[in-house]
């Protein structure tokens, strides 16, 4: 059987390719943080490449060293037209924005989000916060997004959440008098706060990981907890 490249998956996320070259394979493996593969190292080489994007999904090429076509989240980019492949739908990461309208129509929209709207919009214009694997639906997403069952607390990593606060973050009292809406907008921004020093932690460790000749393990192993 002749093949090229074969693509290993855990569910959704791609854990590493094998690219055949002549007689030899090439083994990569895909390293990603919430919105997709971040690293991508080759351990017989022992070399570790970045890939860095904006957040709707714009390839940043001056921080860009990977060769993948994973860029963002868990979609597939054509190298012919750049489009992102959602599996109902494609996705430009130029426009931010699907191409193609929600198949469910008005069926979803709600005057009470303006966001739900846009039949186009990349997860109601919080690419942050959500994905969208199907081009279809939200995941992690707060009560108010009804399709995506509700259910969702940052603050809770065994409802979704990333556990914000760590010890000694008392929620009962953080959130003492305020309103249902209230302690959803607080959550979300904690989980917002959360995402951004983790990103800029794992940013510091990768550096000072690569700085040190790939030599400082505290710096790798702090970089893989991050991400």
């Amino acid at each position: 059987m002749n093949w090229s490249k074969t693509y290993i998956y855990a569910g959704s996320r791609l854990l590493s390719t094998i690219t055949k070259s002549g007689s030899s394979e090439l083994t990569e493996y895909h390293h990603p943080d919430r919105l997709g593969t971040k690293l991508v190292t080759d351990t017989t080489a022992n070399t570790a490449k970045s890939q860095s994007t904006l957040p709707f999904g714009t390839e940043i090429t001056a921080e860009t060293q990977a060769t993948t076509n994973q860029k963002f989240t868990t979609y597939d980019r054509s190298g012919a037209t750049g489009l992102d492949y959602a599996v109902n739908r494609t996705y430009n990461s130029g426009q931010s924005r699907f191409t193609q309208v929600d198949p469910i129509g008005m069926g979803d929209t709600s005057l009470s989000n303006p966001q739900s709207m846009n039949l186009f919009a990349y997860t109601r214009s919080n690419p942050i916060d959500f994905t969208d694997p199907s081009g279809l639906s939200l995941n992690n997403c707060p009560a108010e997004f009804s399709s995506c069952g509700g259910g969702w607390d940052p603050g809770n990593p065994n409802n979704g959440g990333w556990g914000f606060g760590g010890s000694g973050f008392d929620s009962n009292r953080a959130y003492q008098g305020l309103s249902s809406t209230q302690v959803r907008q607080l959550k979300a921004y904690e989980q917002r706060l959360q995402n951004t020093y983790d990103a800029i932690d794992a940013n510091r460790a990768l550096q000072r990981y690569l700085s040190s000749g790939r030599t400082d393990s505290s710096a790798l192993e702090r970089f893989r907890e991050l991400v």
